[in-house]
């Protein structure tokens, strides 16, 4: 008797970890989608020969979740997206500048994907600004040496960020990363989320992707691209000179008063929030 009366937590198999108890849901052993799952409703209808109507609110699942885990006393609430996942484990659908949108996960994630180191890997949060303090040195204390990280960045609504595969140093220089990249969520009226890639002015020299020291916060390409300064929240010293190592806008020239305000929305700008999320697993 798997379907009763009450409401049911349905949690596919894949989401299931190994030695966990999973007693507030039941495990459904198929990838059940919000399609896929339309076709049992008309079985499931006749259940019991009652022919009552049944109604499923989907919740879906965000694609950094690699595991969800049920506590055993406790159902999930809306609050949780109707699943709990332990709280050790810092993925990007916890950041509070990308706020749980599920358009902006999936852009981050698609641009990602080819970039992880494996696929047991997932994001843990090193430094909220706002939370752990806007001082260059304390994202450094908290940030270096960690390997692969993502920045976001939000300057009112506009949404940046950049990923890059080497550690963050406190060491005052420019390190390469091949992968390295810079991404908006929120730009300019009329555009998308895009990635920019290093295909900037020097973008070709191989040298250019951060630049490391401990007087700045997060600072990408030469010039730079997009530079974090220390206590950024209470001055205008942070910028994007973007179009250096990566590339303007589509259409847009590098220097263009419309290349420099893309990211933030103007050349200097004031950031509400900065989060560094660390590779690991």
């Amino acid at each position: 008797d798997k379907f009763k009366v009450s409401p049911v937590v349905l949690v596919t198999s894949d989401h299931q970890r190994s030695g966990k108890e999973h007693d507030a849901a039941l495990i459904w052993t198929e990838d059940v989608t919000k399609d896929s799952f339309k076709a049992c409703l008309r079985e499931l209808q006749n259940f019991d020969d009652k022919h009552q109507d049944i109604y499923v609110l989907h919740k879906p699942l965000f694609t950094e979740h690699g595991s969800v885990n049920f506590p055993n006393t406790n159902p999930p609430t809306d609050e949780d997206n109707n699943a709990y996942c332990e709280v050790s484990v810092q993925r990007l659908g916890y950041s509070a500048i990308l706020a749980n949108d599920n358009n902006y996960l999936g852009y981050l994630s698609s641009w990602l994907s080819p970039v992880v180191q494996s696929q047991s890997s997932y994001w843990k949060r090193c430094w909220r600004a706002s939370v752990d303090g806007w001082a260059a040195s304390t994202f450094h204390s908290l940030c270096d040496n960690k390997g692969p990280t993502v920045t976001i960045v939000r300057v009112g609504k506009y949404i940046t960020g950049g990923y890059t595969s080497t550690s963050w140093t406190s060491s005052c220089a420019y390190r390469y990363s091949s992968s390295a990249f810079l991404f908006s969520l929120v730009n300019k009226p009329g555009w998308g989320p895009v990635k920019l890639s290093q295909t900037g002015v020097y973008g070709s020299h191989n040298v250019y992707s951060m630049y490391n020291c401990n007087d700045r916060g997060p600072s990408f390409g030469n010039g730079h691209d997009l530079h974090i300064a220390s206590y950024a929240s209470s001055n205008t010293k942070s910028y994007p000179y973007l179009g250096n190592t990566y590339s303007p806008p589509s259409g847009h020239s590098y220097g263009s008063s419309f290349t420099k305000s893309f990211l933030a929305g103007s050349y200097k700008f004031q950031p509400d929030e900065v989060e560094v999320f660390y590779e690991t697993t």
